[in-house]
């Protein structure tokens, strides 16, 4: 079995991804946010963890921005995140902390990881580089005042070169 993982480390080796020509150097703005903002789900610090997973699990996807007050950016919260959780029925009562607090809870230093996060002018190339060399499943990408634009996934990336496939002489 191959993991997108997989696939991502293997199309980030340089030999591989010449096969694309030079479709892996367009920007993400130019692969995904052709037709204006995508709907971005998010989650705020104050709102309970059980209802970030709840969005997660309603709405088919894997992780979400976490916004502060003034909705920039400050974390992400992913459904890997309830491995904390484990089968100690002991911690379940943190599914109804804040999304604040269950970060915290997750962090050996008690504070919220700073998510990792592209820009619009990143290289698709580059957005490989920052997925696989972070080990991350997705990342965001914001714009310069720290806007979630999109939530970027491996499955996109993935999507993005299959497509390109097609064009590909």
């Amino acid at each position: 079995l191959m993991s997108q993982t997989d696939i991502l480390n293997f199309l980030k080796k340089p030999k591989n991804l010449k096969l694309w020509g030079d479709f892996p150097n367009k920007t993400l703005r130019e692969l995904f946010l052709k037709d204006g903002s995508a709907k971005v789900f998010s989650v705020k610090l104050g709102q309970k963890a059980i209802e970030a997973f709840d969005i997660i699990s309603n709405k088919g996807i894997h992780g979400l921005p976490v916004l502060n007050e003034a909705n920039k950016l400050v974390g992400n919260i992913s459904a890997s995140d309830l491995r904390a959780i484990g089968y100690n029925m002991e911690m379940i009562p943190r599914l109804w902390a804040t999304v604040e607090s269950f970060l915290k809870f997750l962090s050996p230093e008690g504070e919220i990881r700073k998510p990792v996060v592209v820009t619009p002018e990143t290289t698709l190339k580059d957005a490989i580089a920052t997925l696989t060399k972070n080990k991350l499943h997705h990342t965001f990408i914001v714009d310069t005042s720290g806007n979630v634009l999109k939530v970027l996934s491996q499955i996109d990336i993935i999507g993005s070169l299959y497509h390109a496939a097609d064009e590909i002489d």
